[in-house]
């Protein structure tokens, strides 16, 4: 374990503020030389006491490389899949064009949630290859579906692609992902933290929490 020095902490500081300040404007990119060419987003699902019966809590975040939720974006549902047909319990991943599904990827264990307390982790990746976008989940974890998102489980590559990924936002991740049905089976959903990788091999790490959902406490 590393102690920094109040001098080191205030820099380490600025540094944070400034990324997320940069961040919020849509700034990053033109903050360095480089283009962003890969994006790592770290979530994690707090479960109360999910309800059997009613199949929930029920899930949804979203990733996008553009300003908007409209033209291409991927979608990742938690204990429930929403289309072509509803169906209970699971995880799944959409890739939309518009209000049309270009692809699904569901994990095979189709569980429901049943376990109080529950954490699921996961990361939601999105990069770019020559030709493509390629948007991804990995490093799953949770009670009711193990692990889940090995390499090129649940990975979906698209041909039309964006020039980079500069137009990406974390506010738009957060603006569009929630808790669908039954918020009150929910204590937290957090966008944990941003990962960015550059196309001159350079990394920076947005590690502000971002909470899209927090239970309300209960009057004494």
């Amino acid at each position: 374990m590393f102690v920094l020095s109040s001098c080191r902490r205030h820099r380490r500081a600025l540094a944070v503020g400034s990324l997320a300040a940069l961040l919020s404007l849509g700034l990053l990119s033109s903050a360095f030389s480089a283009d962003i060419v890969r994006v790592e987003e770290e979530w994690e699902l707090v479960v109360a006491t999910p309800d059997l019966a009613r199949n929930s809590p029920q899930v949804t975040c979203a990733l996008t490389p553009f300003s908007r939720l409209e033209w291409l974006y991927m979608t990742f549902e938690i204990n429930h899949c929403s289309d072509p047909d509803y169906v209970a319990g699971g995880l799944n991943m959409h890739v939309w064009h518009l209000e049309e599904r270009m692809a699904t990827k569901t994990v095979s264990n189709s569980h429901a949630m049943a376990t109080t307390g529950e954490t699921v982790r996961w990361t939601q990746v999105m990069s770019l290859r020559p030709g493509v976008v390629v948007f991804e989940i990995l490093n799953g974890s949770s009670a009711t579906w193990g692990s889940f998102g090995a390499p090129g489980s649940l990975k979906v590559a698209v041909l039309v692609t964006p020039a980079s990924l500069n137009y990406y936002s974390p506010a738009v991740s957060v603006q569009n992902s929630g808790v669908t049905f039954a918020s009150s089976c929910v204590d937290k959903l957090t966008l944990k933290s941003v990962r960015y990788t550059f196309s001159d091999g350079t990394v920076q790490v947005d590690s502000t929490p971002r909470v899209v959902h927090q239970a309300t406490p209960e009057a004494p």
